[in-house]
């Protein structure tokens, strides 16, 4: 028997004996999951619908909003400062204390991937608020397989249900008995997470860069413009055909006498307009995770660099207290329930 089950089985009470594999279903088991996620369009007018239902006291509905998150994740940057957030918080050390000194044992236990799962499902928490978590079954050893995010679209914060379905404004009640459900609870109902903030800055970003290709498609390629003498219907559909093929740039087919002018910017920077705006949505995502555009975004001097490493370091440490308080108070009174014998243990972030 290696170490780390000896110390699961001490912790669970047992002596050398085994602990039976676990063979309840899951509630994830009962849902339905092959229902395909609906499209929404990435706008404004979208997004104010979306928190609204999200929201709204007598029918909550937070389906359209959590599309919208999905779609904001795919963007680089957002998914570049979550990485880098998220990778901070991963790689931090800890340990666990019973009573006023580490137990080496309990801080082995937990060095364990379902406890990363568990840690990196913390910061989720933060982008989208409420979250339900899911503890996966536990081997013969006593570890739990995994932790992960319950299928969003099936949560009902409010009234505390699982939907079998998305859209059913009923389901399977969890809110008097979580933990029985193998079920966890992090923040409240009413929270939306930073993602609601963050989702503005990449919409209006996507807008910036859609202008930027449309105007270098008018602008920044060339124009065919042919002039022709000839009123033959069959003659003009072969030379719209012969500009219809030429690549794909813009034409124009006129008379000899007909005349056309295109107008343009005399600048030669128009480009700036759009990217700057991009720019400037990217900076605004940055401080709205990490606090600070210096260690990622942008060149900056070595005090200034200083400034802003330091704000970096204050979130990232009001992250570890977060981490913290979940733990204690979330995920080990979730392992009492569950066997494990945690009386007197605390987790703690050294720093």
């Amino acid at each position: 028997m290696n170490p780390l089950t000896k110390v699961l089985l001490s912790v669970l009470g047992q002596k050398n004996e085994p602990v039976k594999k676990e063979t309840k279903k899951r509630i994830t088991s009962q849902i339905d999951v092959s229902v395909p996620e609906d499209r929404v369009k990435m706008e404004m007018s979208s997004l104010r619908t979306a928190v609204d239902n999200a929201i709204d006291p007598s029918n909550p509905d937070r389906r359209e909003l959590i599309t919208i998150y999905n779609n904001v994740l795919t963007d680089p940057h957002v998914f570049s400062q979550c990485q880098v957030a998220k990778s901070k918080l991963l790689a931090e050390p800890f340990r666990v204390n019973k009573g006023e000194a580490e137990s080496p044992e309990l801080t082995a236990m937990f060095k364990a991937p379902w406890f990363e799962d568990w840690l990196s499902l913390t910061f989720d928490a933060l982008l989208w608020g409420y979250t339900l978590v899911e503890a996966g079954p536990r081997n013969e050893q006593g570890a739990w397989g995994s932790f992960s995010v319950f299928p969003r679209r099936h949560v009902l914060p409010y009234s505390k249900q699982i939907a079998i379905r998305p859209g059913d404004q009923g389901g399977i009640a969890y809110g008097d008995k979580p933990a029985s459900l193998f079920l966890l609870e992090i923040g409240r109902p009413e929270d939306l997470g930073l993602l609601r903030i963050i989702s503005r800055e990449v919409i209006w970003k996507n807008f910036a860069r859609t202008d930027w290709s449309q105007a270098s498609e008018k602008f920044g390629m060339p124009f065919i413009w042919l002039k022709t003498g000839t009123e033959d219907k069959q003659e003009l559909d072969r030379l719209e055909t012969l500009c219809r093929n030429f690549a794909s740039n813009g034409y124009m087919i006129t008379n000899l006498e007909d005349g056309i002018q295109i107008v343009e910017t005399a600048k030669s920077d128009v480009h700036k307009i759009y990217q700057e705006n991009a720019h400037f949505c990217d900076e605004q995502i940055s401080k709205c995770i990490n606090g600070q555009t210096g260690t990622s975004d942008e060149k900056a001097f070595v005090g200034s660099a200083e400034v802003h490493e330091r704000i970096l370091d204050d979130f990232h440490h009001a992250r570890l207290r977060y981490a913290s308080n979940l733990t204690n108070y979330t995920l080990f009174p979730f392992l009492q329930y569950h066997g494990y014998q945690l009386e007197g243990a605390v987790f703690r972030f050294p720093r």
